[in-house]
């Protein structure tokens, strides 16, 4: 559940086109307590050094207290490419390792120019005879960092997104957000124009001093009680 919510997350905010303009470097790393009501069962780090045209960007997830004790998971993954035009990021290259109890998963994107040239899946998957055909899309770690990277308050909650994994390809928007007394701003998730099951639900983003918006929480709803991750 934990590994599935945290690549969700991902998946749920990929994208193609933003009008948001970050600063030409940028450096943060940031930790989040992951929660299933009140009880803390996994913690994640996400780090990014973007700056002089390329980022290189890792993420790394783990269960802990009694969800831990009784069942391994941990996730890893980096992501590595050129960040040109303000928001324009293309992938050069993405790796993952994902461990569930005695399974381990490990995943490679790699592309050319801005096409996937090559999934691999260790153990295999079948892999869509259209995935070397996809184009403008970022893989899952790069998604992860521009979802939790800083964003000016114009630009907040905005943008079409898409994700290609190595075997689907998902479009999400941004909708509903809502303002609060104390400066934060909640926006609520969709796909393809309809809320999903065990899937990233809503983001919230909170002032800084820096005059940009942080992210502080993205949950997910799920038929066991709301999945919470919150930045320390």
């Amino acid at each position: 559940m934990v590994l599935k919510f945290i690549k969700t997350a991902a998946a749920a905010l990929t994208i193609t086109t933003i009008s948001v303009f970050p600063s030409n470097a940028e450096t943060f790393d940031y930790m989040f307590d992951i929660s299933l009501g009140m009880a803390k069962i996994g913690e994640m780090r996400v780090q990014a050094d973007v700056n002089e045209g390329r980022y290189d960007v890792s993420g790394a997830l783990k269960s802990t207290g009694i969800v831990g004790a009784l069942y391994d998971v941990s996730y890893e993954s980096r992501a590595r490419g050129r960040n040109t035009d303000h928001w324009n990021f293309s992938p050069h290259r993405y790796n993952s390792v994902s461990v569930e109890g005695n399974d381990t998963q490990i995943s490679n994107i790699r592309y050319e120019g801005n096409r996937v040239s090559r999934v691999v899946f260790d153990p295999r998957k079948r892999i869509p005879d259209s995935a070397t055909s996809e184009t403008n899309t970022i893989d899952p770690m790069t998604l992860i960092y521009l979802l939790v990277r800083p964003v000016s308050m114009d630009h907040i909650c905005g943008g079409s997104y898409i994700l290609f994994d190595g075997r689907k390809h998902l479009e999400v928007t941004y909708t509903n957000p809502r303002s609060f007394s104390d400066g934060r701003v909640e926006c609520a998730v969709t796909y393809g124009g309809k809320s999903s099951g065990v899937a990233l639900s809503s983001v919230t983003f909170e002032p800084g001093d820096d005059g940009l918006m942080h992210i502080s929480r993205f949950a997910a709803n799920t038929n066991i009680g709301t999945l919470t991750a919150r930045r320390r």
